[in-house]
């Protein structure tokens, strides 16, 4: 009997299966003094990165790997000028078989009050619990941020965002995701060519658009910053105090415009427009929608 031949396909999925189920083959712990205020920067060229805060004066890095590390990869912790760095990477350009098995995770421990500057090229980010401004990138994956006090910078090109408990100004934007915001004190910019905007416990203004679908922002009792909320995917929800004072314009392409708030009405309105002042007016409130309609709802 004549025996098959084994396709390519077969062997390379037989490599990924082994290598996705082999336990971890490489590790590097190191831990170096840190002072509270210091920086902390991540620069990666693959795996995921998380960063939590600890109440020690001293940074402790752990990084776990499917292989060895030095086969692919150029790996530095060192102290700099103004805290920690931390740097893995690649020894050689192009395309392996050894970049597909390879996974890579990045643990950093820090003290509480630390600026915190991460980027990687190939996993998700996730920080949690420091008191300084953060910035945080990725070019592969979804990105996490928790009680943070401080302005906090959200990029990814490949996934999704979420925020919570921020303390300060958040930017977040992603061309490969939804956004979901649950608490920010400061103004927040949120924009996404890829999915959903909720926004829940905004307290100042709120910069929200989206080519993906649709936005629910939500106000904090009191807030009368206003904003800027437009989408092009989907319909729009807002909830707003009803006794704050705020210039609204609403309008849009792909549905009716509703209120159930004390709005004074101005010019001329329609179905699909809505323009007046709430209480004697204030902060301009502009929404716009070619996707639905929208909802301007009383908390």
């Amino acid at each position: 009997m004549k025996k098959k031949r084994l396709g390519w396909w077969w062997v390379a999925a037989s490599v990924l299966v082994l290598a996705a189920s082999s336990p971890a083959l490489a590790s590097m712990q190191k831990s170096l003094d840190m002072a509270p205020g210091e920086r902390l920067l991540v620069d990666a060229d693959v795996g995921d990165v998380t960063v939590t805060a600890h109440d020690r004066s001293r940074a402790d890095v752990t990084i776990r790997s499917s292989r060895d590390l030095e086969d692919d990869f150029r790996v530095e912790v060192s102290r700099t000028d103004d805290g920690v760095r931390v740097e893995l990477k690649k020894r050689r350009l192009g395309w392996s078989w050894s970049r597909v098995r390879h996974r890579v995770r990045i643990d950093v421990a820090v003290p509480t009050r630390t600026t915190v500057d991460v980027h990687t090229a190939g996993g998700g980010v996730e920080l949690e619990g420091t008191v300084g401004d953060a910035s945080l990138g990725t070019s592969g994956g979804d990105v996490a941020v928790a009680r943070v006090r401080g302005d906090v910078r959200l990029r990814t090109s490949g996934g999704a965002i979420d925020a919570r408990g921020i303390d300060g100004e958040l930017d977040a934007e992603t061309s490969g995701g939804p956004i979901d915001v649950d608490g920010v004190t400061g103004p927040l910019r949120a924009e996404t060519s890829g999915g959903r905007i909720d926004v829940s416990g905004a307290g100042d203004v709120v910069d929200a658009h989206t080519s993906g679908g649709g936005v629910s922002v939500r106000f904090t009792p009191g807030s009368s910053r206003g904003g800027n909320i437009s989408s092009s995917g989907g319909g729009i929800v807002v909830y707003v105090d009803p006794g704050v004072g705020l210039t609204v314009d609403a309008s849009s392409s792909g549905g009716p415009v509703r209120s159930d708030l004390p709005i004074a009405t101005r010019g001329r309105t329609s179905r699909t427009d809505l323009r007046g002042e709430l209480n004697g007016g204030g902060a301009p409130l502009r929404i716009r929608t070619s996707g639905g309609g929208i909802s301007l709802r009383s908390l």
